[in-house]
């Protein structure tokens, strides 16, 4: 009898100590991306801003989450948030995606800019500005801002990074690129002092980090970072490295 219960004690012990170690084990969330390019991913480095947000969000997490960054083709990102897996795609506009989806909240202003030589500076996207211009896009990119606008001719380049060097040689008249990654070729391109940075175009959003609605305790925890004190300061810090602190949602 005495052989039984101290069987019973010792199957008891390795019981709670196997679920203490299963609960000090983090969770793994993967935090998406399409963007191989800078300020996101320095993929030579192995840095870059959603990597940074990625080490913010897993010292935060206290041991809860460990968030781990990957960066994947946009239709593989899309396959993995409709199968509900535990991540989110990083800094990017909620309204790209599904309303089946949700959103943390913001974590930085984004929109859309022109650049164009010094040599001939474009400011706003008018009939009368861009109709004998040549235009310079990413190659299968979609911009809303010359739907309704004619253009002299659309060259297309193979990355976003391309387009401030083919510009800055004037090899096209202009292009459009996010905010983010206007403001960081601004402070780190060699072609910078050649280029004119213009005033953001009329179609403003915010980047957030999206996710499949099972997720509601992940979203909550990243609400919950965004909106502390220290979580404010540490992120405003990140910011501030790559000279993105203009495009902060908090003072």
């Amino acid at each position: 009898m005495l052989g039984r219960t101290l069987f019973l004690i010792l199957i008891s012990q390795l019981f709670m100590t196997a679920s203490a170690n299963a609960r000090a084990k983090p969770e793994l969330v993967k935090l998406w991306t399409y963007y191989n390019f800078n300020p996101f991913l320095e993929s030579k480095e192995n840095q870059g801003l959603i990597i940074d947000l990625a080490t913010m969000l897993t010292q935060r997490s206290q041991g809860r989450f460990n968030f781990v960054v990957s960066y994947l083709p946009r239709k593989r990102v899309d396959m993995l948030l409709s199968s509900n897996q535990l991540g989110a795609v990083a800094l990017v506009n909620p309204q790209w995606f599904p309303d089946t989806l949700m959103s943390s909240s913001p974590l930085l202003r984004g929109s859309d800019i022109i650049i164009s030589s010094k040599h001939q500076i474009i400011n706003d996207i008018s009939e009368s500005n861009v109709k004998n211009q040549k235009f310079i896009g990413v190659v299968g990119h979609f911009y809303p801002a010359l739907v309704d606008v004619e253009i002299a001719h659309r060259q297309n380049a193979a990355s976003i990074t391309s387009l401030f060097k083919l510009v800055a040689k004037q090899r096209g008249d202009f292009a459009i690129v996010p905010s983010l990654v206007a403001a960081y070729h601004q402070q780190h391109d060699e072609y910078a002092a050649q280029l004119h940075y213009g005033p953001p175009l009329h179609l403003p959003y915010t980047r957030n980090l999206v996710m499949s609605k099972q997720h509601g305790g992940l979203k909550k925890f990243v609400d919950n970072v965004l909106s502390s004190v220290d979580g404010k300061l540490q992120w405003r810090a990140i910011l501030e490295r790559y000279h993105l602190t203009k495009l902060a949602l908090t003072p």
